[in-house]
């Protein structure tokens, strides 16, 4: 899960660096690390490791990041 965040956030920092606008949305609209990240969301509630309520936060974050 901590890869797939990273990710998110290497994706953004890649399109800024790109210099245009066009590249830095095309980085912005790349949705998948975000869909690794809740990828890894269910087994962590099922475990234990997440609660529910803070699953679906991440989800919603991880969908606000792709909007």
């Amino acid at each position: 899960m901590r890869r797939a965040a990273i990710s998110v956030a290497a994706n953004i920092a890649e399109g800024f660096e790109r210099g245009t606008p066009s590249q830095f949305g095309y980085f912005l609209s790349v949705p998948a690390a975000c869909a690794e990240l809740r990828s890894h969301l269910f087994p962590a509630e099922d475990a234990g490791y997440v609660s529910r309520n803070s699953g679906n936060e991440a989800h919603q974050l991880t969908r606000s990041v792709e909007d």
